[in-house]
Parts: structure tokens; sequence; C-alpha cells
């Protein structure tokens, strides 16, 4: 050991080509040498795609809407008592909103006509209202029940401290199937009448609401622009290979890159069965976009479309609705409650495209493993070869300089340096 150790210092060593008549190695060397070619093409080249460079994408999604839809009999008694609320005849423009993140589908209204601020039970679906005016009965009977503190805020209003009964019109308003008239809720300060929390059941006379079904049949075109800075492509999601709007139908399976929907399709296609459940309550998606480009392959990059609800299926709290409240005069108002599916259209994916110098780091990362196949000859030919001692004699060879005793260079005499030597 203590040898070795000068010797690493002081003594270069240098690879010696040796050629070995041996078929058997021959065929094991070519066998090593096409399986590491393989792997490293498999893993490097088609599983990793070292030699391309990623190009995240940048998506800008426009769109049109088209179609209308009557209303139908038994609702145009709401247009003649709100003609600025309900319309006869809805198109696509009246019921399909813009927004910066995608668009919004009016699928549900409701009408509050005669709201005042005043003071009014609270609704007995809204957590922790339900109450008992004695102290004995509370502590006495299921803890449930609660306390009214004056200030406190409520779902509807600010608690004014007094638990009041529900009467009978009351919980026929809010579809109270268990209470009777002795429910007793805590009171409120706010704008009554209330409207109901459980926005998927009927509404009393106190409200007056209608269900947009058929927007189900609004048809909406996807007009989708992607930009790859980092590679220099760009391409219009849209348009055929021919340059022509495609005519087709979206499927995510049998057509996924189709940018023809209609409201139903969406909604469907998102999980949901019955559109009326989700147009009742509104609901939030998510149109994806997705951009899988390889340039070195595809002269056109088309984009295809996946839909997702935001909170999933299974979950019924979730509702999108925003209002639009109509004053007459102070403490007087008439409350507008819209419902809408809202779509949010994000993009996501990349491209890829070869680059030259990428080319070259993949190759040189897999040039060492060229050598592998070598070293496990010379392993195998010193365990099992008999002439051993003769492969290590032409294999390993001590070269000295002080040594050395044959020319460098030999150099033959020519005619003219024998004639001078005879003349000497």
């Amino acid at each position: 050991m203590q040898a070795m150790i000068p010797n690493f210092f002081r003594t270069y060593t240098t690879p010696r080509l040796l050629q070995a008549d041996n078929a058997k190695l021959q065929l094991c060397y070519l066998l090593q040498l096409a399986v590491i070619l393989i792997l490293f093409a498999l893993y490097a080249i088609v599983y990793h795609q070292a030699h391309q460079q990623r190009c995240p994408v940048r998506g800008v999604t426009t769109f049109q809407s088209f179609g209308g839809f009557f209303m139908p009999e038994e609702a145009l008694k709401l247009v003649e008592k709100y003609p600025n609320v309900y319309q006869s005849f809805w198109s696509a423009s009246d019921v399909i909103e813009r927004s910066s993140d995608g668009f919004t589908v009016v699928s549900h209204i409701v009408v509050t006509p005669n709201q005042t601020q005043s003071n009014c039970p609270e609704s007995p679906n809204v957590p922790n209202s339900v109450c008992l005016n004695s102290e004995e009965e509370l502590f006495s009977k299921n803890y449930t029940y609660t306390n009214c503190m004056k200030g406190s805020q409520s779902v509807s209003g600010i608690q004014t401290g007094n638990c009041v009964y529900n009467t009978q019109e009351t919980l026929k308003f809010y579809d109270i199937k268990w209470g009777d008239p002795g429910t007793m809720t805590c009171e409120i300060s706010g704008w009554c009448p209330l409207l109901p929390v459980s926005q998927g059941k009927p509404y009393g006379n106190s409200t007056d609401g209608y269900v947009l079904e058929y927007s189900k049949n609004l048809i909406v075109l996807l007009k989708t622009s992607s930009d790859f800075p980092m590679c220099g492509e760009k391409y219009f999601g849209l348009q055929d290979p021919g340059g022509s709007i495609p005519q087709c139908t979206y499927h995510p399976v049998n057509n996924p890159s189709c940018p023809w929907f209609t409201i139903h399709d969406l909604v469907l296609y998102a999980g949901f069965i019955s559109y009326a459940n989700v147009a009742s309550t509104g609901q939030i998606f998510r149109i994806t976009v997705h951009w899988n480009c390889d340039f070195d392959w595809k002269e056109t990059c088309t984009p295809t479309y996946s839909i997702t609800p935001v909170f999933g299926r299974y979950r019924q709290w979730e509702s999108f609705y925003w209002e639009n409240p109509i004053y007459y005069g102070q403490g007087t108002r008439k409350l507008v409650r819209k419902f809408g599916l809202k779509f949010i259209i994000e993009h996501e994916g990349e491209g890829k495209k070869t680059t030259m110098w990428l080319l070259m780091k993949t190759f040189s990362l897999g040039f060492p493993y060229l050598f592998i196949p070598g070293f496990v000859i010379t392993l195998l030919y010193n365990k099992f070869f008999k002439n051993i001692s003769a492969f290590k004699r032409k294999k390993y060879y001590q070269y000295s300089e002080s040594e050395d005793t044959e020319s460098l260079i030999t150099v033959a005499p020519t005619a003219m340096d024998i004639g001078r030597l005879k003349h000497v």
C-alpha cells in the first residue's frame, strides 16, 4: 500500500489498444453496446427528451356566443310583473356576460319585490338561529339551542337580542317541513322579508323566481391563441390546417380539440347530469386549454379542452350568484338575485423544440457510458480465459525512458552519403 501511493503520483497510465481475435468477446461487446445505446435513447431522447428546449405557453382566449330562447307560457306572468327583469325572448348576449377570466351564463333569477328595513325572525335554516325564550328551557333541552345576543352578526342582519316566534307563513316561506308555528328564532334587524338560505328548495309566495333552463341550448365558440416566446412560435387554435373554421361539436374523447360548445355539454362533461339543478344554485367551472406542442414534428399546434367543476361534483353548499338591489326610496327596495354558471378559462402546457446546444449536451452526457462494455470485457477476459498471462503481458506494459535504447527516428543513408564515405 505504501508503495502504491508514490507510484500513483509519479506514474501515468495510458489506455492501450489491444485486439483479441475472439468472436465470443466481440459478440458480447456488441450486445452490451447495443443495449446501452437503446436504453440511453429511450430514457434521454424519448422519455426525458433532454435534447428539446421547454417553452412555457402564454395563452389568450376570447369567445362568441350564439342562439336564444323564449320563456315558456307559465313564466310569462313574470315578464308582465317584472318587465325590467324578465324578457319574453332571451338572446345569447342577454344571458352570457363576459369577465376578465372567462364568461358567466345567467341561469336563475329570483326577485324579492318588497324588502324593507325592519325587524323579522331569522331563517330556521341558518345555523345557531333556533332559540328558546326561557333560560330554564334552554338548559333543560337540547344544547343546539342558542342565546340571542344583541348586536351579534347573523347571516341576514344584526341580532336584536329577542327570541321570537316564526309564523306559519314564515315556515312555509322557508320550506320547513319539521317546524311548527311554535318554532322560535333570533330576531334580526335587516332587509325583510328574507331570502331562503337553502337555494335549491322551492320559494314561497314572497319571492318570485324562475330557472332559465333553456339557456342550456346556447352555443359558445372559443377563440384561442397561444405564444411560445422561448421557442419563437405562435399559433391560433381555432383554424383547421386549411385555414377555415372547423365544423364540429366538442366531445372529450372523440373530438377534444373542437372549440364549439353548448352550455349543456359544458355542464354534462363536467360530471353533472341534471342541468336544472345546477342552474338553480349556480356553479363555477374551469375550462382548461391544454397545449402540448412538439415543433420538431408538427407543422401546426392544436389545443385540447377539458371541463371540471371547481368545487367538485358531490358538494351541495357551493353556489354562485350576485345581487342587484333596486331602491325605491329610503328603507325600501326590490332585490334581484341572479344565479349563474361561471366558466373560468385557463391555459396550461408547453412547447418543445430541439436546439443544437441541448443535442450536443445530451450526447456528451451519454458518451462515457460507451466505455462500460470494454471494462466489462476486460473483467470477463481476466476471469474466464486460460491465456490470461499472455493477455496481461500484451495489455499491461511498463515503459521507462531510461531503459529505452531504440532510436526514435531511423533514416536510411542516401547515395550521396555513400559517395562521400568512399572518398574519405
